[in-house]
């Protein structure tokens, strides 16, 4: 009837006779001018008895705009109904506070607790309903409630069916069981609604967790390049960082108090990475790779640099400064960690023969104030499987003697980071699940590894974070900002003389990330997936930029699309099956299909002629050729890969044209595998699928250039550039007249925050 309420609430909606549900007190409503306007329209200027800019309505159910005092809308209610439906799920608000106006700061600034989180038996769809109800912004939220109840009928009908299924590996209950749990707490809350309306204006609820800490923020890096890894000194004067300014990554030192940064490792020609300040302040253990690579250590000055081992990543110090741990794999990227299962080691930090910790998975570890437990994050692994079990990245803690592992968080989200407070009494960490790369906190028990409460969101403004470090005294904190672009253009081509013909035409723009594409085999269409930082779902856009549309939106992974040589069918693989295996959608976002169930397959690339498809095992090392007519039958298990050049992940980018090579990079370089003679090779360019039509020349996107390259000689030349930006993933259309290419760039600074001490 083209009516905002604009004070739903618990209070205000009764269940009457018949189990019919009315929505009371109108005087805070508005009506639009037209009557007859569509229910799913922006609302225009209405009639109502308070003004614009004022906030009406009662605190703990406002949309974030009402909150603000901005005009609003159908969506508005939309918001306050998941409010609603958060508490009757779960038994607690979604934003809470010990004042009125802590209670707006909520609304505005921090995502709730995944239901799921709350109680493990309730379904991921409900949620992922509820959570779309919340979203700040109105155009994320459910456009009309009509959509709204849409996908609650689904779930109910999911629900009947007994199709439905836990968020969590806790037991689900049977059917009968869970529409009977279902009933009790829909009859008991409907009873409590009205009497927690009334506590949240009375004050905090009993039992409420300790209110998260007052924080102030400062940037502390101005130079050009990227900061990253900070590592704060315990007396939190100084902090060591990684910057790429010159182009090889140095360790810097500087004052917490200052801008005048030095380099601590100019006079190394390799990269240094991964600094950590010692118990002491005195000393700095880190990663280079200098003289093959491995741990270093050094003075807090850049003297009197010694090797400590010759393999290794993220050193840690146990509080003694007698024991170093680290890991035996790299994680300094948290999305596009895979590949082998990392081991953690420790060694005397005065030198010696290290010796394995734990064998599960396990990077960044940290060490709890008084030595008891090392945290770490992790990739939960299936031993009998050898594969990865979750795409989640999850924060584990063991003793310090590496028995004993406890995991600490469970969300359908990457957590990371893990960082001790000096008290033992938290555990703070990094996580996207509020939609965003931001800095959490659980309360821990320093000995058990037992966790109490949920956790706490301490939002910093920046919309991503990465390496949270904290002082001795847990009064100052360092972290790095984060900031990608990444879209898609192309440039037109003289395919003849391999020349660049006119400037670039961007296709996308703007802060969503495109981070890979492939082209349609007639050249009108390309296929588009989100970055890992977001939501991962799979996109088409008209070849000439037109036309985005979404084919996936869900929380599930879905990674790699590759067109099919019929133009009708996209190869990718996703972890929307539990595991990362191989599936296939139509163009038109219909007949979304599971092709493997290996549980773990990876970089599908079907041959040129679409009769078969390559993937591999990022765990195994495996590389598996496919029948595309009949997935059901064994592939084919190829040679094993090269020893030697298992560094990284396992990656098939292509084939040749011919399909009788098979092509693909791992971080030891390219490789090449031929179906005739059943050998690997390395070839003398990195393989790709911008191919030109005479199939020997293709076309290479590296550090902001683009460039052509003889597949059999090597010899290359550039023929485009965007100085300062990446350049990668580039496509050539059938004719070769133009090349399709993500770009981007990034940056990144060290940004300090204090946290209020009589609060922390």
């Amino acid at each position: 009837h083209g009516i905002v309420h604009r004070d739903l609430k618990p209070a205000n909606v009764m269940i009457g006779a018949q189990d019919r549900v009315k929505v009371l007190d109108f005087g805070l409503a508005k009506l639009r001018e037209s009557a007859s306007a569509s229910a799913d329209a922006t609302m225009l200027p209405a009639r109502e008895i308070t003004g614009e800019g004022r906030i009406v309505g009662t605190v703990a159910y406002m949309s974030p705009e009402q909150a603000e005092g901005k005009p609003v809308d159908a969506r508005s209610d939309v918001f306050s109904l998941g409010v609603v439906l958060y508490e009757m799920a779960s038994g607690t608000p979604p934003f809470t506070g010990d004042t009125s106006l802590s209670i707006l700061s909520a609304i505005l600034r921090d995502s709730p607790t995944p239901l799921t989180d709350l109680n493990p038996v309730l379904p991921r769809e409900l949620s992922r309903i509820v959570r779309r109800c919340l979203a700040k912004d109105p155009d994320r939220r459910y456009q009309s409630a009509k959509d709204l109840r849409n996908d609650l009928d689904e779930l109910k009908q999911s629900s009947l069916s007994g199709e439905l299924q836990a968020a969590s590996p806790v037991q689900a209950a049977p059917a009968s069981r869970w529409r009977a749990a279902t009933a009790i707490l829909t009859i008991v809350t409907i009873g409590a609604l009205a009497a927690i309306g009334w506590l949240l204006w009375r004050g905090p609820a009993a039992g409420r967790q300790t209110a998260t800490p007052a924080m102030t923020f400062n940037q502390l890096t101005l130079q050009p390049g990227v900061a990253l890894d900070p590592s704060l000194s315990p007396d939190g004067k100084w902090v060591v960082y990684v910057n790429r300014e010159s182009g090889n990554p140095d360790i810097y030192l500087q004052s917490t108090t200052g801008q005048t940064a030095i380099n601590l490792t100019k006079d190394s020609p390799d990269a240094d990475t991964m600094p950590a300040f010692s118990p002491d302040g005195d000393s700095i253990a880190f990663r280079s790779e200098r003289e093959g690579g491995g741990l270093f250590v050094m003075g807090r000055t850049g003297d009197a640099v010694r090797r400590l081992t010759r393999n290794g990543f993220q050193p840690a110090w146990f509080p003694d400064g007698r024991h170093i741990v680290f890991a035996s794999h790299e994680a300094s990227v948290m999305e596009g960690r895979s590949g082998d299962v990392s081991e953690l080691w420790i060694i005397e930090a005065g030198g010696g023969e290290p010796r394995r910790l734990f064998e599960g998975d396990a990077v960044q570890p940290r060490v709890s104030p008084k030595g008891r437990r090392i945290a770490f994050w992790a990739l939960p692994v299936d031993a009998a499987r050898k594969s990865y079990t979750t795409a989640n990245r999850d924060i584990w803690t063991i003793s310090a003697d590496g028995t004993n592992p406890v995991r600490v968080t469970t969300a359908e989200a990457n957590d990371w980071n893990p960082v001790w407070s000096p008290d033992g009494r938290w555990l703070y960490f990094l996580s996207n699940r509020s939609g965003s790369m931001n800095l959490w906190r659980t309360a821990i028990d320093e000995t058990s590894g037992a966790t109490s409460g949920q956790p706490q969101p301490l939002t910093v403004p920046s919309p991503y974070i990465r390496h949270f470090s904290m002082s001795a005294d847990g009064r100052l904190g360092a972290y790095a900002t984060w900031q990608v672009t990444n879209n898609v253009a192309r440039v037109a081509l003289d395919s003849r003389s391999a020349s660049v013909q006119g400037p670039m035409e961007p296709l996308t723009s703007g802060p969503r990330e495109f981070a890979l594409l492939d082209l349609s085999p007639d050249g009108q269409q390309l296929v588009l997936v989100t970055s890992q930082r977001s939501q991962e779902d799979l996109y088409l856009m008209g070849a000439n930029g037109g036309g985005l549309h979404q084919l996936t939106k869900d929380p599930a992974r879905d990674r790699w699309p590759r067109w099919l040589p019929d133009g009708r069918h996209i190869l990718f693989y996703s972890d929307r099956g539990g595991f990362f295996d191989i599936w296939t959608i139509d163009r038109d976002g219909s007949g979304l299909h599971q092709l493997t169930t290996s549980n773990g397959r990876y970089y599908p690339t079907p041959a040129p002629d679409g009769s078969k498809v390559a993937a591999s095992s990022i765990v195994t090392w495996n590389i598996y050729i496919y029948d595309a007519r009949d997935f059901a039958k064994l592939p084919e298990t190829l040679p094993p890969f090269p020893e030697e050049w298992r560094q990284g992940t396992l990656v098939v980018s292509g084939w040749s044209p011919d399909g009788r090579e098979l092509l693909g990079t791992t971080s030891a370089g390219p490789w090449a595998f031929s179906l005739d003679t059943r050998k690997y090779r390395r070839p003398p360019v990195t393989p790709g699928a911008g191919w030109f039509p005479d199939g020997r020349r293709l076309m290479l996107g590296r550090q902001g250039r683009l460039f052509i390259a003889d597949w059999l000689s090597g010899e290359s030349r550039q023929i485009f550039a965007l100085p300062g930006e990446t350049i990668n993933s580039p496509r050539l259309n059938a004719d070769g007249s133009y090349v399709y290419f993500n770009h981007g760039s990034a940056s990144g600074d060290i940004w300090m925050v204090r946290f209020d001490e009589a609060k922390r």
